[in-house]
């Protein structure tokens, strides 16, 4: 499988309904008006009701685009999203506020901050989504390298939480909140959430409107998810309130690698556990969170490598996991999606998905499944690998849904 980065893709997705049933067709097909060799379209996906947000960061020279696609503008893109200046990285993880008014692309490693790395917000005009420059960035001088590594936007899109990605305790996930008038250019953040212990934090980041989940990659140990649930006073005063770990953690799993939640549910990959990956649930106590192991654990009879866990999005009702490194069909790192419907008494360990998505048109080295995202019965989900027009890398983005 070609790794293009050596940070660790955030996947978050918060839906606005917690349905998903029956078998689901594929719907479209996305690609970048570009076609570019190693664009790498699809490596950040994003949806909110009919709007999809398309991150390409662009493994050729780093100088990447975010595309936002509608359901009434068709397979077409309907903007072109950039920064106005240098932005090496810019489209490495994306993200969509539930109304649809606020998006957030990522260059975490933007030289004009000496590689610390940006985070841009971008409020859609009155007109709609349209080719634009950004409304605001963000970002923390002197702070850890690779800000952006993990974003999440609230479902108003007047919070962001931007992960930092550091090790050895020093990463961050920077808590950002919009000013009265509007988003403007900000170097300081309205709180900071701190992990601990010996590991990567901050690569990996989602939300809700009052709880933002991190993911926490151990060395040699398992590695943890943190929950913060946003205290009366404000986020300025969060602390860690539970670490969800896995019962059968070994380090090398890669807990933590990617993290989903919504309302009382968190999903946190895993792509290596037991070589084939699995995606851990953690549902909330009635008391509310607090430190615990796994309601579930869903994986696979695959006992072949297939980095299930790699990206994962909820529904409430079902769980998405990617499998980037599945072989189908006898093509080796095609890529796959495991669909887990929530049974009727609540969720229980499962190795059998109740449905596997892949691509109508898949093929080696796709990675399909690199990159998911989910809204009530629509998914998304990148093959950034998939060739384009005799392209290598340029990657697709393949809707489904139930219609």
């Amino acid at each position: 499988m070609k790794r293009a980065a050596a940070l660790v893709l955030a996947v978050c997705v918060v839906t606005s309904s917690p349905v998903w049933a029956g078998q689901i067709k594929q719907l479209a097909q996305l690609r970048s008006p570009n076609f570019f060799a190693e664009e790498r379209f699809g490596s950040a996906v994003a949806i909110a009701a009919s709007t999809v947000v398309v991150g390409a960061y662009d493994g050729r020279d780093g100088l990447g685009h975010a595309y936002v696609y509608t359901e009434a503008g068709g397979p077409q893109a309907v903007a072109t999203l950039t920064d106005d200046t240098v932005h090496a990285g810019f489209g490495y993880a994306v993200a969509i506020s539930a109304d649809g008014t606020t998006i957030v692309v990522s260059a975490p490693v933007d030289p004009q901050f000496a590689g610390e790395g940006t985070v841009y917000v971008f409020a859609k005009p009155a007109a709609g989504w349209q080719d634009m420059a950004p409304t605001a960035a963000l970002s923390v001088p002197n702070g850890p390298k690779s800000l952006g590594a993990g974003v999440a936007v609230s479902s108003d899109g007047a919070t962001v939480a931007a992960g930092a990605q550091g090790n050895d305790g020093s990463g961050r996930i920077y808590v950002f909140a919009r000013p009265s008038g509007g988003w403007q250019n900000t170097t300081v953040p309205a709180a900071t959430l701190i992990g601990s212990g010996a590991g990567t934090f901050g690569g990996t980041v989602a939300m809700t409107d009052n709880t933002i989940v991190g993911g926490f990659l151990g060395v040699d140990a398992p590695g943890a998810a943190y929950v913060y649930v946003e205290p009366p006073t404000g986020w300025q005063n969060a602390q860690p309130t539970a670490t969800l770990t896995s019962s059968d953690g070994a380090a090398g799993d890669q807990f933590g690698f990617s993290v989903a939640v919504l309302a009382n549910t968190v999903v946190v990959g895993a792509p290596t556990e037991s070589n084939s990956g699995a995606a851990y649930v953690f549902v909330e106590p009635p008391g509310g969170w607090q430190n615990a192991t796994q309601t579930a654990k869903l994986s696979s009879a695959n006992q072949g490598r297939s980095l299930l866990g790699y990206s994962v999005a909820s529904t409430g009702s079902a769980i998405l996991a990617g499998a980037p490194d599945m072989t189908v069909a006898q093509n080796p790192d095609q890529g796959s999606v495991a669909v887990y419907q929530k049974p009727p008494g609540g969720w229980v360990d499962s190795s059998t998905p109740d449905l596997s998505i892949t691509a109508s048109d898949g093929s080696t080295y796709d990675v399909f499944g690199w990159s998911v995202a989910v809204s009530s019965a629509t998914a998304v989900v990148g093959g950034p690998g998939h060739t384009v027009m005799g392209r290598s890398g340029a990657g697709s983005v393949w809707v489904f849904g139930e219609r």
